[in-house]
């Protein structure tokens, strides 16, 4: 999975696995075009059907975050983002039809700090980039809290 705000991430192949009765663990690790900076986040274990993002950044010219939603499932699902804001007020939201084993990318929108919570009707997984354009670049990736 992969999250690309304002193109900074190159995209990367996304996987579910099932089945088996063994433990499995992925490290999932990306470049930034051009770039010597790297980031990586654990693979999503459990996905949830409500996800938290504790940090969303919306502010092009410093921080910007990507986030990347996958369906888990092989059926389709609805996914809805709800951006608040640093006070905790609902800035705005997002829903989105999402295929069975698809990915929706959203970056540039939101509030221009706050938090993320992502609710769908199917089990989903979500993973943020946070992306720093200025002096050097940075770039920081997590998973999201999954419920």
């Amino acid at each position: 999975m992969f999250a690309n705000p304002g193109g900074a991430c190159s995209p990367t192949p996304s996987g579910v696995f099932s089945g088996g009765s063994l433990p499995v663990a992925a490290t999932i690790n990306q470049q930034k075009p051009g770039t010597a900076l790297l980031s990586d986040y654990e693979g999503i274990a459990a996905p949830g059907q409500v996800v938290y993002v504790p940090l969303w950044k919306n502010q092009p010219g410093t921080w910007t975050s990507g986030l990347g939603v996958q369906n888990s499932t092989g059926q389709s699902a609805t996914v809805t983002l709800t951006f608040y804001d640093m006070d905790d007020n609902v800035f705005g939201s997002v829903t989105q039809p999402l295929g069975a084993r698809a990915i929706y990318v959203a970056n540039g929108v939101g509030a221009a700090e706050g938090s993320v919570v992502v609710t769908a009707d199917r089990p989903v997984a979500v993973a943020v980039n946070h992306v720093l354009s200025i002096s050097g670049d940075g770039i920081m990736s997590v998973s999201g809290d999954h419920r």
